[in-house]
């Protein structure tokens, strides 16, 4: 990142950086429904403020949280969305029923994906419930449904 980013971004601190960076994507939203409406707007400056802001937030996370790099793990989540959502696009829905083999498995601490083998315990969930959909594997983005049950 630009040493003048994190300059800025340690002269304000991580606070007034979030409150900024949630304005500017207040600022991003407008510009792209004016964009929608007249093909004439600032997007282009919008998304420039947004991707500083960013860069600042994830910079001052870093140095705020002690035990994760937020950059690699902001990295790993958008390649495991990135290739759930090629995986949405190319990939035909799989009828799961937890009572049969190949789907999946539940033990008393975890969920196991049938097709990668990834287990999902009960503390992740806890910490990120809202990174977690159940009906798709975040690692191999493989589409579920449960049988009988909806989606």
């Amino acid at each position: 990142m630009d040493s003048r980013l994190n300059q800025i971004a340690d002269h304000y601190g991580l606070s007034a950086q979030l409150d900024i960076l949630q304005e500017e994507c207040a600022e991003l939203i407008q510009a792209v429904s004016k964009f929608r409406r007249t093909q004439n707007s600032d997007i282009v400056e919008e998304i420039a403020d947004v991707y500083i802001m960013l860069n600042q937030v994830v910079y001052l996370l870093n140095k705020n949280v002690e035990t994760v790099d937020v950059e690699e793990f902001v990295a790993c989540w958008m390649e495991k969305k990135i290739r759930r959502q090629l995986e949405r696009i190319n990939a035909d829905t799989v009828i799961a029923n937890p009572q049969n083999e190949g789907e999946w498995k539940e033990d008393a601490f975890n969920i196991i994906c049938p097709f990668c083998g990834m287990t999902i315990d009960d503390e992740v969930r806890y910490l990120y419930p809202d990174n977690f959909d159940l009906n798709f594997c975040p690692n191999c983005g493989k589409k579920l449904r449960w049988k009988g049950g909806e989606e």
